[in-house]
């Protein structure tokens, strides 16, 4: 006949395997740090563009506040996506495309100007961009990351100026910058990405072949991140 088990022991037993699954338990959770890491939920994606010359940041239209937004009508009401860039005033509203333009500038300041477009594709033509050499990145992004992202977007406007409306989808606001090759449209993307938690190398010229290379960088560690 079998010999009955001591009921202290069979309990002491249970309570040894109990405090181990508890034990693996906590290991789980914590992790090698030691600290406990909150998961990071994104709630939309952003994306950054470039056609090796113009460049910019693109922004779900459900995310972006009506008073940024231009009015708009038929069609356009259903266009997802919002396009937000920095240029040259006179350059970026397509009254200035000349060689002496470029000579002007590259030797001077000019008029910032922050331009906000409807489009209903990352592809797109928006600011003089050339739609057959755009590149896009796509970010996925928190809430409050996008939303420290449309805060900067507004510190590059000038506060208490009224939207002007360049085409029936393009609205425009004087910036609170100069344009200047130390600070062009690529300084504004790059600027607009880090409120979003997306760094990149700030050098003392931005240009469109150097934030592409970051941008693949950044991109890579976004996606080794998540």
């Amino acid at each position: 006949m079998a010999r009955p088990l001591d009921a202290r022991l069979v309990t002491a037993d249970r309570i040894r395997v109990k405090l181990g699954l508890l034990f693996i338990a906590l290991l789980l959770s914590v992790g090698c740090s030691g600290q406990r890491i909150a998961p990071k939920y994104p709630t939309a994606v952003i994306v950054a563009f470039t056609d090796g010359f113009h460049s910019g940041v693109m922004v779900p239209r459900q995310f972006v506040p009506i008073d940024l937004l231009p009015p708009t009508y038929g069609e356009a009401l259903r266009w997802p996506w919002v396009v937000l860039h920095f240029g040259e005033r006179h350059w970026i509203r397509g009254e200035a495309d000349s060689m002496w333009d470029a000579v002007r500038l590259s030797l001077a300041t000019g008029d910032g100007g922050v331009q906000i477009d409807l489009t209903p594709s990352l592809i797109h033509a928006c600011g003089g961009t050339r739609p057959e050499h755009v590149r896009v990145w796509v970010f996925p992004v928190t809430q409050r990351e996008l939303t420290e992202l449309l805060t900067r977007f507004r510190s590059w406007t000038t506060v208490g100026v009224q939207q002007e409306l360049i085409g029936p989808t393009t609205g425009w606001w004087p910036s609170t910058r100069h344009w200047s090759l130390p600070n062009n449209c690529h300084d504004f993307t790059a600027d607009l990405l880090a409120g979003a938690g997306i760094q990149l190398p700030r050098p003392p010229i931005m240009s469109a072949w150097g934030l592409a290379d970051a941008l693949d960088d950044a991109w890579v560690m976004s996606e080794g991140s998540r």
